[in-house]
């Protein structure tokens, strides 16, 4: 019971910090849209330049695949800025 109160307390005290990680994550998800709604090179190209070819996932998950891997590239990247 008390383990509980203390993480309810720390989810209380600590909640703007998790909807402005929420806010970014869906800021970066729309800008990755956006760069990819005409052709998904673009993304492609974007992982290659920021993070490297060796971050380039594979062609198997598609689209989706490219664009999840961007946004969470992008969303890892601006959580260790901010910590």
């Amino acid at each position: 019971m008390r383990l509980t109160f203390w993480y309810t307390m720390y989810i209380m005290k600590n909640g703007d910090k998790m909807i402005d990680l929420k806010n970014i994550k869906d800021h970066i998800l729309n800008d990755v849209l956006l760069l990819g709604e005409n052709d998904i090179w673009n993304v492609i190209f974007a992982i290659e330049s920021e993070f490297g070819i060796a971050k380039v996932p594979s062609p198997v998950g598609g689209e989706k695949g490219f664009i999840n891997a961007l946004v969470e590239l992008r969303f890892k990247q601006k959580v260790e800025e901010l910590v």
